[in-house]
């Protein structure tokens, strides 16, 4: 049987989120793989254990966890470290969610170790992270966004006057978000500018760029997957995810708000599957990714890209996701070996001429 190593937890705001979809994403596997639980405390710090799939432990994690041992990451080995020993697995699957996690960060030690892993890669997970890269691409796309304003808290420091400036292009309500925050953290709606003041110090104090953008008060709100295999697109079913409101934090992972069956027409469901695709395709995804919505007087707009979802969406393939865990993995180990063709090395003179010059300086 193979090992599968989970990867989750981290340096975040959302860390509890991303221990939920570790410990869920374990539970799909087992059936099929051996899983080595990896998380990441709140440090940093890589550990595994032989409980780590129980979400009690979380509340006193170092008194009740068994058997715990450090992980290092071997770069350039193909495998880690766990303890003293060496430890090689089939495939990483990643659950962090946030930044030191789905910013790219973990995939960029797991390619340095030349492991297989099934999020998005470097470049398309930190854009898509970053709300207002994610923003400035969707703009000069034929696909729709609403108007936005990007303010840097050393802006704010220089010039009291920026938000004055800001709200001469955009009209309120106003919503502002941390650039590279996910789960509804640090958002705020607005509909003054000292309501837009109160809002930017909010969100400011989980990053130092703030996203400000258009409120479409009264839209609803729809969730779409998808994953690729063998170069091909799929898409889930579409979730109706709110009627009008602010989706909070709260009702995400506290009251588990749900609105999953309220019917929508098949052209607008269409519409959105054809836009998920895209989507996926021009920001350059891997593995499970969803697209969130917004959709008001006819017309749908592009929200937010999430290229490691909660729960990796699995509400979203319902008695299937323990196929796409699959194709997940198997195509983690595929993208691996196209990299491994790649030529990593160039034959030059460079390091020859380099020494003959500095030969010459030293005379």
């Amino acid at each position: 049987m193979e090992e599968i190593a989970v990867i989750f937890g981290g340096k975040s705001v959302e860390h509890d989120i991303s221990v939920i979809t570790g410990i869920q994403t374990i539970k799909f596997l087992k059936e099929n793989y051996k899983c080595l639980s990896i998380y990441i405390d709140g440090n940093g710090t890589w550990w595994t254990g032989k409980n780590l799939d129980n979400p009690k432990i979380y509340q006193d994690f170092f008194k009740r966890a068994k058997s715990l041992k450090k992980i290092t990451p071997i770069f350039g080995g193909g495998a880690f470290k766990v303890g003293l020993k060496r430890k090689k697995v089939y495939s990483c699957v990643v659950c962090c969610h946030g930044l030191n996690g789905e910013d790219g960060s973990v995939a960029g030690v797991l390619e340095l170790c030349n492991l297989p892993y099934t999020s998005c890669g470097i470049l398309s997970s930190s854009v898509c992270m970053d709300k207002a890269f994610t923003k400035a691409i969707l703009a000069n796309s034929n696909l729709k966004t609403t108007n936005y304003k990007v303010v840097f808290g050393w802006e704010l420091e220089k010039s009291s006057n920026i938000l004055s400036l800001i709200l001469e292009d955009l009209k309120f309500p106003l919503i502002v978000k941390p650039a590279n925050l996910g789960s509804s953290v640090g958002i705020s709606v607005c509909n003054t500018k000292e309501e837009l003041i109160k809002a930017t110090e909010i969100a400011l104090h989980f990053d130092s760029k703030v996203l400000i953008e258009e409120f479409l008060k009264g839209c609803e709100e729809f969730n779409c997957a998808c994953f690729s295999y063998n170069d091909k697109v799929f898409t889930s079913d579409v979730c109706v995810v709110n009627k009008g409101e602010i989706f909070s934090f709260d009702d995400k992972y506290i009251k588990q708000s749900d609105f999953s069956n309220e019917e929508i027409s098949n052209c607008l469901k269409q519409e959105i599957k054809n836009a998920t695709q895209d989507v996926y395709k021009m920001f350059e995804c891997f593995g499970v990714v969803r697209v969130d919505f917004l959709w008001k007087d006819g017309e749908l707009f592009v929200n937010e890209i999430n290229t490691i979802p909660g729960a990796l969406s699995c509400y979203l393939f319902p008695n299937r996701f323990k196929e796409v865990l699959d194709i997940m993995i198997e195509q983690s180990r595929k993208r691996l070996k196209e990299k491994e063709k790649i030529s990593y090395s160039f034959k030059s003179d460079a390091l020859k001429l380099f020494e003959s010059s500095v030969e010459v300086f030293k005379k």
